[in-house]
């Protein structure tokens, strides 16, 4: 269910329609708050930073979204889904010049992933700290 609901709010971005999208995330994450279906929680977090900042809002905003993706991600060993939170956030720093905390955020997690994995979101973390040297 929440995994469908995901895919409609990024439907919903697609065709702009950020204040809708960002609404069903949040009806979905007030769902998912009282069970134990949280397998996708941090990806919502996330999907909203992005929703926020596509749609215009503060990055303060879409950065705590993204702070609390990484949060839930680390809690349950998501390391997917904190890597790509971790990207998120720092894409959003790289773009205010705050060089030192890209590198802070990504470095130890890139570290952390076997060399021989290349998934499209780890070579995305490899292509922002090479961006932001």
């Amino acid at each position: 269910m929440q995994f469908a609901r995901y895919l409609f709010a990024q439907a919903l971005a697609k065709a702009e329609q950020f204040t809708d999208a960002v609404k069903l995330v949040d009806q979905t994450l007030l769902m998912i708050a009282g069970t134990t279906g949280r397998w996708y929680e941090a990806e919502l977090h996330r999907l909203k930073g992005d929703l926020l900042v596509r749609g215009g809002a503060s990055s303060a905003a879409a950065e705590v979204c993204y702070e609390t993706a990484i949060a839930v991600a680390t809690r349950q060993g998501a390391r997917l889904w904190q890597l790509r939170a971790s990207n998120a956030l720092a894409g959003l720093c790289g773009a205010q010049g705050k060089i030192p905390e890209v590198h802070a955020l990504l470095a130890p997690l890139t570290a952390s992933f076997d060399e021989k994995i290349m998934i499209p979101d780890l070579q995305r973390t490899k292509a922002l700290l090479a961006e932001n040297a």
